[in-house]
């Protein structure tokens, strides 16, 4: 029931009251599959046999290469790809800390149950996470819907290798779903978990530019421990040879979430909050 309590309130103040910061997700994500759209017109592709809301998903998430300083060419950031992250890290910035200091202290004196408020901000990034990434689907396809885009699990390779240099030959439903939902999700919890457990350590700024300069060099770099790279298409296995397996990258997303729950609990039972 305490925990009950905390979380209606977490959603209720971090979220609902929030509600612009949600809302300005939506309207970019219709702009956004609206911008795709005009680019498939300009290119003479918007009527390409095969076109669906897959292809706009997989743009989304495409990603980039890996910069090859060898070739003699400008590295082009993946924009669309950095903002969708980075502001997803941005809404969940400052709630923790800021309740932490605030209504939280009260609420840890009164109730002396670090554990109960840590796990409330837990289950509220993942419900944030969860809004953010639904918001996001669902205003895509309302795009489809309005531009009469077919909503299938196929796509057009055509199309994919006009805008982002990407085909498939042969590629399962599973490893679809796990490009443009599942990999993308677990990959901004973990960041978002990082985020929130440095926010214990350091301000909440330093917290978000950490994060943000991670996600920065994963555009440049293919490796591992750039978390970025479990998010982006164009780094999977599938892809390239030696490129990141999805379901390992899933594994150690979630491997990162469990072990900023558990750092974030045996953290709090020293942290003089008074003092803060």
């Amino acid at each position: 029931m305490k925990l009950y309590k905390l979380l209606k309130y977490d959603i209720k103040i971090g979220i609902l009251k929030r509600w612009y910061l949600y809302f300005l997700v939506f309207v970019g994500a219709v702009l956004g599959g609206l911008g795709y759209y005009y680019n498939l017109v300009q290119r003479g592709l918007a009527n390409t046999k095969g076109l669906t809301v897959i292809n706009i998903f997989m743009y989304l998430f495409a990603g980039k290469e890996q910069f090859n300083p060898e070739v003699n060419s400008a590295f082009v950031f993946p924009i669309e790809w950095l903002l969708l992250f980075v502001f997803e890290v941005f809404i969940v910035l400052d709630y923790a800390k800021s309740n932490l200091l605030g209504h939280g202290v009260q609420v840890i004196l009164r109730m002396h149950e670090r554990n109960l408020w840590w796990c409330s901000k837990c289950v509220w990034v993942i419900v944030s996470t969860v809004l953010y990434f639904a918001i996001i689907y669902c205003a895509i396809l309302l795009d489809c819907l309005l531009l009469k885009i077919p909503i299938s699990i196929n796509f057009s390779n055509t199309v994919n290798e006009k805008l982002i240099d990407l085909s498939f030959i042969s590629i399962s439903q599973i490893d679809i779903i796990l490009f443009i939902i599942v990999a993308p999700f677990f990959t901004a919890l973990a960041a978002n978990f990082l985020q929130l457990i440095l926010t214990l350590f350091m301000k909440e700024t330093h917290a978000f530019l950490v994060i943000v300069t991670w996600l920065f060099a994963s555009t440049y770099y293919k490796n591992i421990l750039l978390i970025g790279n479990y998010a982006m298409i164009k780094r999977n296995k599938l892809c390239i040879e030696g490129g990141i397996d999805s379901q390992w990258a899933i594994i150690i997303d979630l491997f990162i979430v469990v072990l900023c729950i558990i750092l974030g609990m045996f953290t709090l039972r020293k942290y003089d909050i008074i003092k803060k």
